[in-house]
């Protein structure tokens, strides 16, 4: 990843651990109840339309040019932390 600024260069580290804790506490009963009720292949399924989309989500991350591109670069991790 980037680093724009070197103030801001704690920040980004942070932002994406928080996800990773949250990814993990959430798929911790998550993927128990999906497998329950729709069994292990419709999970496989879903995880690979989740893999999909994040990958669509990594693909619209702006370079280090472009104009706003801090701005973007947030809107896109925030997106990548919901999905």
């Amino acid at each position: 990843m980037y680093v724009y600024t070197r103030e801001k260069s704690n920040e980004n580290p942070g932002v994406l651990n928080s996800c990773t804790y949250i990814g993990s506490a959430a798929s911790t009963y998550g993927i128990a109840v999906l497998s329950d009720r729709i069994g292990w292949s419709s999970t496989l399924l879903v995880w690979a339309l989740l893999a999909f989309a994040g990958t669509l989500i990594c693909m619209r991350v702006p370079g280090p040019g472009e104009k706003n591109s801090y701005k973007k670069l947030w809107k896109n991790l925030i997106l990548l932390c919901i999905l």
